[in-house]
């Protein structure tokens, strides 16, 4: 299974063409993606690609290998989606899934598919932690962190797409912000998740800033009121900070300079992966969240820039 993970990995980068954008589709870390590549290579006794600082691009051999690894991936995709479609849904899945998201969303679109699948039984436990799957016996853990686990299988769900937003009292009174590094004058709430290395996608490519932050929560709707009160600035993901930004409690700032998308996941035991209610969940939520709607229009945030 490793060595397919590998292989995904190698795929992934040759479609994309950067490590961090298959990093990104994939929910890791790009170190996660270099060390995969880099083991294949190993393994195969043979360079994949050759790399700078500004591109990765195919060697003779990756390019060689290529064609191969995508026959090898959608022939295997091919018969689990067969052997899925020939499994009944039924049984016990146990779940993990962050709160705030799990409360604002994802709780719902469990329950319409357990409504949906009246043979399926669900234990839903919300923890905002990195989990192990298979050591916490969870069929699904689904995370928008970068951990990966061996012998579990990252399974992409949706982009997780967040702001930069304020209170207009703060910014009344705040420094000039027109760049992520004046972030460093200003003050900041901030959530597990993000951390203390803020990460904008730029014109000119990603930009990180370290913040030292007034307050720390692990629940977006604890920093959306932080925030709302005028504590400092916030990154929330959109479908939080919507209805408040709708009422002018709360404004986007320097829409130019995006937060890093993260993506929503799920970690899933490779044992666990081809059975039919697991791969009905998963298909089920990768449906139901692909909708940008969801998570909040772009058009919207943007038109209501500070």
């Amino acid at each position: 299974m490793d060595t397919l993970l590998n292989i995904r990995a190698f795929v992934s980068t040759a479609r994309r063409g950067s490590f961090s954008a298959a990093a990104r589709d994939a929910g890791v870390a790009p170190s996660v993606i270099t060390k995969r590549i880099s083991q294949l290579e190993h393994q195969l006794g043979t360079v994949l690609f050759h790399r700078s600082t500004r591109m990765v691009k195919l060697t003779e051999s990756g390019a060689e290998m290529l064609p191969r690894c995508l026959k090898l991936i959608g022939d295997l995709d091919e018969t689990l989606q067969s052997a899925r479609r020939r499994g009944r849904i039924q049984g016990q899945l146990r779940i993990k899934a962050p709160s705030t998201l799990t409360s604002l969303l994802l709780g719902g679109l469990i329950s319409e598919f357990a409504v949906a699948h009246p043979s399926v039984c669900i234990d839903l436990v919300l923890l905002d932690r990195s989990v192990n799957p298979v050591e916490e016996s969870f069929d699904i853990a689904i995370s928008a962190r970068h951990a990966t686990y061996s012998n579990v299988v990252d399974v992409p769900l949706a982009p997780y797409p967040c702001v930069l937003i304020a209170s207009p009292d703060y910014l009344a009174s705040a420094p000039a912000l027109d760049h992520p590094r004046d972030i460093t004058n200003h003050s900041c709430v901030t959530s597990v998740l993000y951390g203390r290395l803020w990460r904008f996608d730029g014109p000119g490519g990603e930009v990180s800033v370290e913040v030292h932050p007034r307050m720390t929560a692990n629940d977006g709707r604890v920093l959306l009121e932080a925030a709302r009160r005028g504590v400092g600035l916030a990154i929330l993901p959109k479908f939080v900070s919507r209805d408040a930004i709708a009422a002018g409690e709360l404004v986007p700032v320097i829409a130019r300079f995006p937060p890093a998308t993260m993506r929503l996941k799920a970690l899933v035991p490779a044992g666990r992966i081809s059975d039919a209610s697991t791969a009905a969940l998963i298909d089920f939520l990768k449906e139901r969240l692909s909708d940008p709607i969801t998570w909040g229009d772009a058009e919207f945030f943007t038109k209501r820039e500070h």
